[in-house]
């Protein structure tokens, strides 16, 4: 065997010799053997550590994998119903019932979401309806103006044409009444008659003629404008001076007749 080294120590008051009862050797062995065993377990508290962060970082990710998909996927799917409720195609907008029974951020959402679109649905019912009625309106104003005005056409020719005859017939009897100057008989007569004849009359035929005129371009209008569904509208210059001098000529009558002056 090889030797050994150990140590002791003598003490003399007593003749003592003390010596540590152990091998230097056997302690350096053991050293070596204590350390390789807590090197071994460190190494396995090590790993199991590891693996136990590794563990807890899977579950924390699998945890928040599951926690978003759970709040991207409904807000996703609700983003686009939205698309489609703004393309205004609410009959192909679905909202799983999941969702709208859940209490969270999500189910309020959705029952926002669904609120809106049927808000969105009667109001725009609302507005077809509201279309509609007026539709239906402007055709039956239409038709009353146009027949209206039709109908008011045919007593308005009737005026113009008789009242055309009888400027005629004036022309006549002015005439006869012209050749007829020459008789001494008939001139008081004729004197009496003149305002009558170079005045009165000429001027009420004139009023009854413009009026008529007046009232024909009215009627000729509102048969334009029973007809501007079906036409385009086309823009005119108006020569404003004209206009007012028509509505004067119009309202000559009562004007001298209130005595007006303008």
């Amino acid at each position: 065997p090889l030797p050994q080294t150990g140590y002791a120590s003598s003490y003399e008051p007593f003749n003592w010799i003390i010596g540590t009862g152990a091998y230097v050797e056997d302690i350096n062995q053991l050293i070596i053997e204590k350390r390789a065993l807590f090197r071994h377990e460190l190494l396995q508290d090590i790993i199991l550590s590891f693996f136990f962060l590794a563990l807890v970082l899977i579950l924390v990710t699998y945890v928040s994998l599951k926690a978003t998909q759970r709040m991207t996927h409904p807000v996703m799917h609700i983003s686009r119903e939205l698309g489609k409720v703004a393309a205004g195609d609410y009959a192909h907008v679905n909202m799983p019932d999941d969702f709208l029974q859940r209490t969270d951020e999500v189910g309020k959402l959705s029952h926002s979401v669904m609120q809106m679109i049927q808000h969105r649905q009667q109001e725009e019912f609302e507005l077809k309806r509201l279309n509609q009625e007026l539709s239906t309106k402007n055709d039956e104003l239409e038709q009353i103006i146009y027949v209206a005005s039709h109908d008011l056409r045919s007593p308005l020719v009737n005026i113009q044409g008789f009242s055309q005859e009888l400027m005629i017939a004036f022309n006549e009897l002015q005439d006869v009444l012209s050749s007829s100057l020459t008789h001494e008989a008939i001139q008081p007569l004729l004197n009496k008659l003149a305002p009558l004849l170079h005045q009165e009359i000429p001027e009420s035929l004139h009023f009854i003629n413009t009026s008529t005129q007046k009232m024909d371009l009215l009627l000729k209008g509102l048969l334009k404008y029973s007809r501007t569904g079906r036409q385009g509208l086309q823009m005119a210059e108006i020569n404003m001076s004209e206009l007012i001098q028509e509505q004067l000529s119009a309202q000559e009558f009562v004007l001298s007749q209130e005595k007006i002056k303008v």
